[in-house]
Formats: C-alpha cells, structure tokens, sequence
C-alpha cells in the first residue's frame, strides 16, 4: 500500500513537472518569436518615418528659396519659371508629389501660383483657402512655418506648408506649398504590411488617420476608432504620448473563431510641427503559427497523463474523505471564533466612529464661525456659532436658518454651479467665497464673509455642501480706520510739505528775506517733527510696545510744572490759567514723563482754542463720598462749542474739535488718552453751550505714606 502511493506522489510530480516545463519552454518561444518579429516591424516604420522625414526635409529650404524670390526682384514672368525648376528638381530627388505652389497676400484674396502640376485640380481650392484662413494668424504672429493636412479622404490624402514671407517693410503674406501625400504611402507604408491580418496604418498627432489598410477609417479619428476597445484605446493613447515604442493589445475581431492579440510597432516622424505617428501591427496567430504544433503534442501528452492521475485522485479522494471531515469540523469552529472577533471589531469601531463624530461636533460647535451643512438641499446640521451669530432663538431655528438659505444668494444652488460660478474670489475649485451684508434676528445688519464648498466623493460627484459664515464687521472697521489714519496723516504731513515748498521758492525770489523765510522753515520743521513723534507714540500705544514705570507723584507740582511750561503759549495766547487744588497733597502712581506728556496735550489743547483775555481752569479734587479713591483733573476751556458728533470722536486719531480748524496735529487728545489707559485711568470730554468745554481725568490715588517711602 505504500508503494502505491509512493507511485501516486511521483506521478503526480512528473505531470506537473512536464506541465510546468511545457508551459516555460512555450511561454520562452512565443516571448523570442514576437520580440523578434515586432522588433523587425520596429525597424520597417522606423525606416519609412526615416524615408517621409528625408523626403520632406527639403521643404523648408525650398519655402526660403520660394520667399526669397517672392520679394526679389525678378519679374513675374520670370518667377514662375524658376519655381516650377525647384518643384521639379525636388520631387526628382525625395519622390515628392508637389502639386501647388501659391503665394497668398490676403487669406481671402486669390493666390498668385508660381508652379503647378498636371494634378492641381485634384485639389480643392475652397478647401485650400479655408485651410490658409485657419492658420493664417498662426503664421502671421510666430513667424514660423506650419505643417498639416488639409484634405484626408479615402482617395486623396494632401498635405500643406505655410509659411511666411517678409520684406524690408514687414510681414508681406504667406507662401503655401500642397504636398500629394499618396506616393509617399504607396512607397513606404503600403508596402510594409505582413500578412492576411496585418496592418499598417498613419495618424497624425491630433489622431486624424491619414492611411489605414481598411479604406472606410481614412479620415476618421483614432479616438472615435477604438472607443469601444479600452484596450487599443490604451495603445492609441501611448502612440500619442511617445515618439516610438512596442506594444500589444486584444483585437476585438474574431479571427478563425477566436480572439487574439495583436502585436504592434510604431514610430513618429517629426514634419515641422506636425507629428506623423506610423504603425505595424500582425495577429499572434501570423508570429507563432510554428509553435501550434508544440502545443498539440503537448496538450495529448498532457491529457495521458491527466487519465492516469484522475484514477489515482479517486483512489486518493476516498483516503483524504474521512480527514476532510475532521477538518472540516475543526475550521468551521475556527471560523465561529473569528467571527465573534470580528462582531467585537466591529463594535469597538463603531464606538470609535461615534467618538470621532462626537469629538468633531465638538469642533463645529465650538467654531466661532457659524456652519450650516446642506445634502440634496436639505439642511443636515449647523453649529451653534450660528444660532448666536444670528440672535435666533431657540423656538425660531429652522425657520430662520431656511430663510438665511434663501437670503444669501440661493446657496443651493452657488454650489451646483461651481466651479463656473463667475464675479466671486475663488480659492479652489470647489470652493466660492463673497461678502454681504446679513441682517440679525431683531433687525440689525453685519458684514459678512460667506464661503461656500462642496463636498464631493471619490468619484467627484457632488454629494453636498457646507457653507461657512463669518463676521467681518470688526475687521472691516479696522481696515476703515487703518485708511481713514493714513489719509489724514497723508493731509497733515502735506500742508507743511507745501509750505516748505513755497518758502523755498521764496528763498529763491526774494533773498532780502532771507532771515523771515528761515524763521519759517524752522517753525514748520519743528512742527513736522512734532507730528512724526505724534504718529510714533500713537503706533507705539496701539502695538502695546510702550512700558511705564511708575513711582508716586504729586499731582499739584506735576500740574504747575506743566502750566509753568506752557507760560510761553500762555503770554502768545493772552489768557490766564487758573488752578484749584486741594491743600493736602494728592499722590498718584504715574509714569512722570508720560504723566507730563498727557497733561500737556490737554492743557495746550485748552489754551488752543480759548480766545484772547479769556481763561484756562485747572481743577484737581478728590470726591470723598462718591468715589474716595480716584483722584479727577479737569481741564475747561472758554473756547467755542463742540457738537455732541465730534465730542463722541474726540479722542480719535486726527479728529478736531471743528473740523475747518488746522491747529496742532490732531493727535493730542489721542495720545492722552492711551496715556491714561495705560495708567488704568478713564479721560471724558463734555461741551456745554456758551460755558466751554472740559476735560475730566480720573487716575488712581495713591498715599502720602509712598511718597515718603
């Protein structure tokens, strides 16, 4: 019994090493023989994209010949006579069938022919001149020639080069020479063809067959062809992507009953800008007819040795049935197991999935911006960021949201329209993006960044769309005031430009004055210094970069020291300043140089605008009742009334308390106020008709006990 399976093992081993040694030594054949044959059909293109080439080399030298004896000076008599020399000397060297040569100086105008042959009325003027009128710019612009077909038929295939003619004055039109291509295919296409299959076939880089071994495709585009063969298709779009190469593909036509592949050769010839893409191709069946024999001997023995097998399988089958069942049992155990792993799995990512899906409303909801999600134009989810961006309650939801939909320009439909969707700043292909202006629940209007995206799935088909709404109002009026600070510093820094200017021109004109210009200059220089330095600080506040460093004043010396400053303003003016202080020293934690700085700008601003013999009151007190820990200054004027507008904007950059008055820099008031922020204080203004107006400056109080220490 041993023995026989012994003999049952070894058997089986001789089939399948017979097996796989037939199949290896066909597999080698049928590889050698197609290498080599589609190697030789390699080179027969190779050689005919070789020949086309050589034959229509010579054509742009004939073009220049042409071109240059266009604008020459011979006469027209003399001209064609030359030509048609040239056209004859060609075709005689590189069997070229030239059948038209014309010099065309308008595309619609009738050419002048310089040489024909006797086959000129093969070809169709219409057809010539609409092909010229095609390229005509083309020419015209790049200045160089231009290669292609422009009559492809099953009877006639007709190539034509245009190229342009220039004199000393310019572009003086376009020479055009018609090319019959049939002698070039009969010579060295037709004749490559192998066999009762085989094929030789042209296109040229557009995909447009010039030459096909079945008459109907001549014409027609290798795309519309093989459209309903992916796999030629596949062949015909490596033909246009390289020069040459070899390939196979399946042949969808039966051939003695069965399909086969087909093996094909290509190479391109390169005639100026055109690329002619000539091809070979043969059935499997015409490469290795030689080898069918082998197969046949192979498949009998195969079948023997089948017989043989077959027997010792039952005998073997009856042996290996008890064990199958065993085994059997023993996997189908094994399989419950892992499919109550996989059941586990499958709920341990299904918690994972639900987390991540918690996690990512998590995000959304935690936006600032507000998100609505839509899916075939129905609202599937939006955050919570909208719901407060809108002031829409909670009863109110779905309706406002549906109306928000229908308020911003049909998003449903924006982004069924992307990517086309014109007169918005796109940021990729599936994303849309506008500003408008949105109106709150309660009847307020904000500004509006609306950004549109679609969703879209591995196939790019759209399966949604998620519309993001953000609120620019803040940055819009940031950027306003950004343009409306440069605008005005531009002005302030302009008027004592001007002046400087014009004290220049002076200088120039009347140097006797040389003295009171200089005076002037001086004035102006200082006060263009002082505004820069203005302009720094407010810079500097806004950025956060000045640093104070406090230590305990005493607000009555910091007031009298400033006051004795300004005793020059004071006497220019002819007013009076006035003070009220406490009699117990009243002590403040400040900066002394930016303390002194803020009181200045407030009191210079107050003797500014107070008439001649008027006054200036300082007040310092201390509200022990109302507020015992704040130390106030105020600061009033006798000067004239400010509307409530302008004392609203007071305290911004470049704002005046009338707006047709020039004085100082209008920066004072701005820069007093970051002074007082930042020492944690608050500055207010108020005008009272016909009483002036004030300033009120609360900081504060600090205690003598400091002072001393």
């Amino acid at each position: 019994m041993k023995s026989f399976w012994l003999y049952i093992l070894a058997a089986i081993l001789i089939l399948i090493i017979f097996l796989l040694a037939s199949g290896w030594m066909e597999q080698d054949t049928l590889a050698r023989q197609e290498a080599k044959f589609n190697n030789q059909q390699a080179l027969q293109v190779q050689l005919s994209t070789k020949s086309i080439e050589d034959a229509f080399a010579r054509i742009p030298n004939l073009m220049d010949l042409f071109a240059a004896y266009s604008v020459s000076m011979f006469s027209d008599e003399v001209k064609p006579i030359v030509f048609q020399y040239i056209v004859d000397t060609l075709i005689s060297e590189s069997y070229l069938d030239i059948v038209a040569v014309g010099f065309y100086k308008d595309p619609n105008a009738q050419p002048i022919v310089y040489a024909d042959s006797d086959q000129i009325e093969q070809v169709e003027q219409d057809t010539l001149t609409a092909w010229v009128n095609t390229y005509w710019d083309t020419v015209a612009t790049t200045g160089d020639y231009v290669v292609t077909p422009f009559t492809i038929t099953t009877d006639s295939q007709y190539y034509g080069v245009l190229h342009p003619v220039e004199s000393r004055s310019g572009f003086d039109g376009v020479m055009v020479v018609a090319v019959d291509f049939k002698p070039l295919l009969e010579r060295y296409i037709i004749p490559v063809r192998s066999g009762e299959f085989g094929a030789a076939w042209i296109h040229d880089n557009t995909g447009l067959v010039i030459y096909d071994h079945e008459p109907e495709t001549v014409g027609q585009n290798v795309h519309d062809i093989a459209a309903s063969y992916p796999d030629l298709a596949r062949t015909i779009a490596d033909m246009l992507a390289r020069d040459s190469g070899q390939d196979e593909y399946h042949y969808t036509i039966e051939l003695g009953g069965k399909v086969h592949r087909k093996l094909v050769a290509w190479d391109t010839a390169h005639l100026g800008n055109q690329r002619l893409t000539i091809a070979l191709s043969a059935p499997d069946t015409e490469v290795n007819a030689d080898v069918a024999f082998f197969r046949r001997q192979t498949l009998l023995l195969g079948m023997l040795l089948g017989i043989t097998l077959v027997i010792s399988a039952w005998a073997i089958f009856q042996t290996q049935q008890h064990r199958m069942e065993k085994l059997v049992a023993s996997r189908t155990l094994e399989l419950e197991q892992l499919n109550n792993q996989l059941e586990q799995r499958v709920l341990d990512r299904t918690a994972e999935l639900d987390q991540e899906r918690a996690q990512l409303r998590a995000i959304l909801d935690a936006m600032g911006d507000g998100l609505i999600y839509y899916e075939n134009n129905q609202i599937k989810y939006h955050n919570q960021a909208l719901t407060e961006l809108l002031n829409i309650p909670p009863g109110q939801l779905r309706e406002h949201i549906e109306q928000l939909s229908s308020s911003i320009t049909a998003t449903k439909g924006i982004v069924e329209r992307l990517p086309n969707q014109p007169g918005a700043t796109r940021a990729g292909r599936h994303v849309w993006r506008r500003e408008m202006k949105l109106r709150r629940v309660g009847g307020s209007e904000f500004d509006a960044e609306l950004t549109v995206a679609q969703v879209r799935n591995s196939n790019d088909r759209h399966l949604g769309s998620v519309s993001v709404i953000r609120d620019i109002s803040q940055h819009k009026a940031l950027q306003a005031e950004k343009d409306r600070f440069i605008a005005n510093a531009s002005h302030e820094l302009r008027t004592p430009l001007s002046n400087l200017k014009t004290r220049l021109y002076l200088m120039r004109h009347q140097p006797n004055k040389l003295s009171e210009h200089l005076d002037v200059i001086e004035d102006v220089s200082n006060m263009m210094i002082a505004l820069v330095e203005d302009l720094l600080d407010v810079t500097r506040f806004k950025r956060g970069d000045i640093r104070i460093q406090c230590q305990p004043l005493v607000l009555q010396d910091m007031i009298q020291n400033v006051i004795h400053v300004q005793e020059h303003n004071i006497e220019r003016k002819n007013v009076s300043v006035i003070t009220d202080f406490p009699p117990e020293p009243v002590v403040v934690q400040a900066d002394p140089r930016r303390l002194r700085q803020m009181l200045s700008n407030l009191i210079l601003t107050a003797i500014t605008f107070t008439g001649a013999h008027e006054q200036v009151d300082v007040q310092l007190t201390i509200d022990k009742k109302q507020e015992p820990n704040w130390a106030v200054i105020r600061i009033q004027d006798h000067g004239p009334d400010i509307s409530d507008y302008h004392v609203a904007h007071l305290f911004e950059p470049f704002s005046r308390s009338n707006p047709g008055n020039s004085l100082g820099t209008g920066l004072g008031l701005t820069i007093a106020k970051a002074i007082t922020d930042l020492h944690g204080g608050h500055i207010t203004a108020e005008s009272r008709p016909g009483r002036g107006n004030a300033y009120m400056v609360k900081l504060l109080l600090s205690t003598p006990d400091e002072l001393n220490g």
